[in-house]
């Protein structure tokens, strides 16, 4: 179940602010997945994935749920781009971002200023203050595109 996002701003979520959707796909290790919506999805908006370079310092904006909250957004910036072991114990390629997240926001999109998608949040470093990870659009594409 996942919301429709042009109706449920700020608002009571209700049944017709709401889809149900079937998990197509998803790798637990890479803490990525692709769901279908069963029904009408006509207001659904669907990102494009930057081909771009990405670069440190580059803005990022964040839309998520932080802790809950409907449609929370922070902003930040690319710290670095590299491999790391994430929380599953592989190596996988993310951006390390400096951007205000919290539970809640796993599986939100991190976004260019031109709305292109950069990466899915998915993991925070609690250490220290704005340390947050994304699964890379590399290997967002890589997992798209596999069976």
């Amino acid at each position: 179940m996942f919301l429709n996002h042009s109706d449920a701003i700020d608002e009571e979520v209700t049944q017709d602010k709401v889809w149900i959707g079937v998990v197509e796909k998803f790798d637990k290790k890479l803490d990525l997945a692709t769901v279908k919506p069963l029904g009408e999805t006509s207001s659904h908006r669907i990102a494009k994935i930057i081909q771009e370079p990405i670069n440190a310092g580059q803005l990022l904006h964040i839309v998520g749920h932080t802790v809950g909250i409907t449609w929370s957004y922070s902003r930040g910036y690319v710290a670095n781009s590299r491999k790391i072991e994430g929380p599953n114990a592989v190596l996988v390629n993310t951006i390390q971002a400096s951007a205000p997240i919290w539970m809640g926001n796993s599986g939100g999109g991190a976004f260019d200023s031109e709305g292109h998608l950069v990466g899915i949040c998915s993991w925070i470093d609690t250490r220290a203050p704005n340390i947050s990870f994304f699964i890379h659009r590399d290997e967002i594409l890589k997992f798209l595109q596999s069976k």
